[in-house]
């Protein structure tokens, strides 16, 4: 079974708006949240289904969304401890990184 990512907009859980990556796993959904800033993109948050963590299903989705941003958005923000963490292990992606401070 294929998964499909798709992008929605405007999460409003927050007191900011962001947008939201979002992968369809088996019926339900993991997802990244974002934020546009300036000409990078920050990755602010990964939530996987309780039942699929562990099962690489996170790590497939982050290394879809960094595929698709590289051709996209030249440098990325992670703020996510997942993206971070998947970011120091995968060394194609270091050049993508801009970063912040608050």
């Amino acid at each position: 079974m294929e998964a499909v990512m798709f992008k929605t907009r405007k999460l409003r859980k927050r007191k900011y708006s962001v947008d939201k990556f979002v992968k369809n796993i088996h019926g339900e959904f993991a997802r990244l949240e974002y934020k546009k800033m300036g000409d990078a993109i920050a990755l602010l948050y990964t939530e996987i289904p309780a039942k699929y963590r562990g099962k690489g299903h996170g790590t497939k989705m982050i290394r879809e969304i960094l595929d698709d941003l590289q051709r996209v958005y030249k440098k990325i923000i992670p703020i996510c401890p997942f993206v971070e963490k998947f970011i120091d292990e995968n060394p194609q992606y270091h050049v993508m990184v801009e970063r912040w401070e608050a």
